[in-house]
């Protein structure tokens, strides 16, 4: 009987992995662009107007992931899109990761 709990607990954890691991590296990428996105544009902004305003690599972020989905959304996209797929399926374990 252990055999069969130790089985469904190791399943459930490793779908679990399965689950988490792209959510993280999602936010760990989207912290990242919103840092430097955020990094670059405050201090432009604050030496142009003379203040910080809050939220601005929030937005810019938005509208740069917007923008990304529209050139995905055409052929070109689509196409840049399959060859970076390809190529991450090709690395041993963001291969397995990203597969799922």
């Amino acid at each position: 009987m252990s055999r069969g709990i130790g089985g469904h607990l190791r399943r459930a954890l490793v779908r679990g992995l399965f689950v988490m691991i792209p959510v993280v590296l999602t936010y760990m990428v989207l912290k990242l662009l919103f840092d430097v996105v955020d990094g670059v544009l405050q201090p432009l902004v604050e030496k142009g107007l003379g203040s910080r305003i809050p939220g601005l690599g929030l937005l810019f972020l938005v509208v740069l992931i917007y923008l990304v989905g529209l050139l995905v959304a055409n052929v070109l996209g689509r196409r840049m899109v399959e060859l970076l797929k390809r190529g991450f399926l090709r690395i041993p374990v963001i291969g397995n990761v990203y597969s799922t």
